[in-house]
């Protein structure tokens, strides 16, 4: 039988020995690389606090790699079971650097989370300081678990790259979802923070995350990814937790590709000529530099570029105006009646820069008590449920008198934000969001020019766009395409420049002037919330044949 002290006796026990909820290490190696056909190099590294890390450098077939992966595993298992994702790594023209963590195959000690943390900084220090392998072309990936070591290692580090796949904002939010709260607020000091780590990097970022993933929700690879700074781009996959690289395999292994070719450093070749003599500089006056747009005239390019996607985008000066408006139904500290979708009355007071009131109240009275709840909302820029209250009453000869009241839940928001206002109704259905405008559609050609060297010019073809929520509850990604054309079969002579790419060069104007401006986004609901009058919301619903459930949703 459960007693109220085992919650208090259990928490203690998992904050002593919490590590076994958190690592499920196989210790021993069932196999090498080789036995996978791979070529490697067996390491033992020595971590800050002199615990012994084994690790293996799995070498790629290419005589020079085009980056050098430092994998980050999840935590199960060991080196042997992430043979197979080195393996894809190698197939993409990597090298990689896989290590146990202490307490894993033959890694010496107990796994903690500060000790995971030294056990990468030492692998690390191998590829730099060992290695001599510059850090712009290290891609540090981390893989569940791994990959809140792997931002943490990012975020004190700078990378070329950092990949975090299948993982968590952090092992409390995770916790929190899957054990008694009460038993992760006592007793889990582990952080595993990989919101926080993304937050200070300064590198690409890109987050992968299986839809269906059973163990780690999709919501935590969109939070994290909302989290990051741009350079950032995510790669949904079908797919599990432990399976979504192999479900979803071409995707993942074209998204890798594609984000280490745009952002790492190309390998370089050593010509086996002389190179060809360099040119005198031709002495010319540089061109004048373009004037930076103003955010008006960086919107007016936006909208005339993507008519359609920006048609509900609005500057976000709006939303206040829009409020203004639907405080106008009151005068202050009045109260007002308005109505639900449902035609319901609600009573709400006007405050300050909102409209307030108690909705889902229930009563229920036993003998002399009587107690009331419900939750207490407020329509300002977003809706929000203040609080969820509860009200004691005792009846006496004077008639009911409160007796208590608690509060709890406060200032949650539950819905859309304000996007209009009418004289007899208002909208919520508009977020807050910045917008990234980004080059869609890339050509790429190669020319020989006439002194016997190569370049490339390049334009942009297409443009799309982004969108992130302020809080981040959802974001739009877009994934980008670089079209190859063939070599031009004649000579150029390459003192001409290039052709302009207007469309680019507008975009990085555009980019300045919009930076993280936020912007109104509408229409994200087809009827209005509230109504002046029950009249207004019948005559609506009539109008509009609303059906039940477009009545019962806020």
């Amino acid at each position: 039988m459960w007693k109220p002290a085992a919650p208090l006796a259990l928490a203690l026990a998992l904050s002593a020995c919490q590590s076994s909820f958190v690592y499920f290490p196989t210790t021993g190696l069932e196999g090498t690389p080789s036995e996978a056909g791979l070529e490697y190099d067996d390491v033992h590294l020595t971590a800050a606090d002199g615990v012994r890390i084994h690790a293996w450098y799995v070498r790629t077939a290419e005589r020079e790699p085009d980056a050098v992966v430092l994998l980050c595993h999840g935590n199960g298992g060991n080196l042997t079971n992430w043979l197979g994702l080195a393996g894809v790594f190698t197939e993409l023209g990597f090298d990689v650097l896989l290590f146990d963590y202490r307490g894993y195959g033959d890694s010496e000690g107990s796994p903690d989370e500060e000790g995971t943390y030294l056990d990468a900084e030492a692998a690390w220090d191998h590829l730099v300081s060992e290695r001599r392998i510059p850090a712009q072309r290290i891609v540090v990936y981390g893989r569940s678990l791994g990959g809140a070591v792997a931002s943490h290692l990012a975020a004190t580090h700078a990378p070329g790259a950092l990949i975090v796949d299948s993982s968590f904002t952090a092992i409390r939010d995770f916790a929190m979802e899957n054990y008694p709260r009460l038993l992760v607020r006592l007793g889990l000091t582990y952080e595993y923070d990989n919101v926080g780590n993304v937050r200070k990097i300064r590198c690409p970022l890109l987050v992968i995350h299986g839809r269906d993933d059973e163990l780690v929700p999709f919501r935590h690879g969109e939070a994290i990814f909302a989290a990051a700074s741009e350079p950032k781009l995510f790669l949904a996959l079908d797919g599990g937790h432990n399976d979504s690289y192999l479900v979803d395999a071409v995707r993942f292994r074209q998204g890798i590709a594609d984000f280490v070719a745009a952002y790492v450093p190309p390998k370089v070749i050593v010509a086996e000529k002389e190179p060809a003599p360099t040119p005198e500089p031709v002495s010319a006056s540089p061109p004048p530099a373009p004037q930076p747009m103003t955010f008006d005239e960086a919107w007016a390019w936006l909208r005339a570029e993507l008519p359609e996607e920006t048609s509900r985008l609005r500057p976000l000066e709006t939303a206040d105006g829009l409020l203004d408006r639907l405080l106008g139904w009151a005068a202050p500290d009045a109260t007002i009646n308005v109505f639900d979708r449902s035609c319901r009355r609600l009573a709400l007071t006007r405050n300050e820069r909102s409209l307030d009131g108690p909705i889902h109240l229930k009563t229920l009275v036993r003998g002399k008590t009587k107690t009331v709840s419900g939750d207490s909302i407020g329509f300002d820029r977003y809706i929000t449920v203040v609080c969820s209250f509860e009200n004691m009453y005792e009846r006496t000869a004077a008639g009911w008198v409160e007796t208590g009241a608690s509060a709890t839940g406060c200032a949650d928001t539950v819905g859309h934000g304000l996007s209009e206002v009418s004289d007899t109704a208002a909208w919520y259905g508009g977020a807050t969001v910045t917008i990234s405008p980004k080059c869609i559609l890339r050509r790429e050609q190669e020319q020989r020019c006439v002194d016997g060297s190569v370049r490339t010019c390049a334009t942009c073809e297409r443009i799309g766009m982004e969108l992130d929520s302020r809080d981040g509850h959802f974001h739009s990604a877009i994934a980008g395409v670089m079209a190859h054309l063939p070599p031009e079969p004649t000579p150029t002579d390459c003192a001409i420049p290039c052709p302009e790419d207007a469309r680019g060069e507008a975009l990085a104007r555009v980019n300045a002037a919009l930076g993280k401006v936020q912007l109104l986004q509408t229409g994200l609901e087809e009827h209005p919330t509230l109504f002046r009058t029950r009249a207004a919301c019948q005559a609506y619903a009539k109008r509009h044949k609303m059906t039940a459930d477009d009545r019962a949703q806020w």
